[in-house]
């Protein structure tokens, strides 16, 4: 049986060009502690065989903390127990990105080139500057959203809603 995707191209104009706010948006609206369990699931399923084979051992017993700025929020990663743990309120952390939540969303993509976000000023780092980097080029390697038709075709949208705006 054939999978059939939604074609979210076939969305009028206006909802594209939407896209970015309303993601932003949404965050303000999700209760954190049940959108922290999803993620860390997600993170996990996504990444059992890297995690398996210790790809992930650099945040064993670390915290890094992403800040995204736009939208006054940040989340914890670590690695505990073999699983990736997401959360917010983290007391001690060993590494920060900071950034916008467009030039996170391009760097998880691999749409935007993240050197280039860290040499414009774009994206900053602040502590263990090398767990910070390993972290960073883990996505860089690993892209959390891939080309499936869904989440591709709602990465190009994306992607092109935050290159035409003023």
């Amino acid at each position: 049986m054939a999978v059939t995707y939604f074609d979210i191209q076939k969305l009028p104009a206006k909802v594209h060009s939407s896209l970015p706010q309303l993601a932003k948006h949404s965050f303000s609206l999700l209760p954190m502690a049940p959108f922290n369990y999803a993620a860390s699931e997600i993170l996990n399923k996504l990444y059992r065989t890297q995690i398996n084979d210790g790809d992930l051992d650099f945040l064993r017993d670390k915290t890094i903390l992403l800040t995204v700025k736009d939208i006054n929020q940040s989340w914890a990663f670590t690695l505990a127990s073999g699983k990736i743990r997401v959360f917010q309120n983290a007391v001690e952390t060993n590494a920060t990105i900071s950034s916008n939540f467009d030039n996170f969303f391009q760097l998880f993509s691999q749409e935007a080139d993240p050197d280039t976000l860290f040499f414009s000023r774009e994206m900053s780092i602040g502590g263990d500057t090398e767990l910070a980097l390993e972290f960073k080029s883990f996505f860089e390697n690993h892209p959390l959203i891939d080309d499936d038709a869904f989440s591709w075709g709602i990465l190009q949208s994306y992607i092109k809603a935050i290159r035409s705006k003023p």
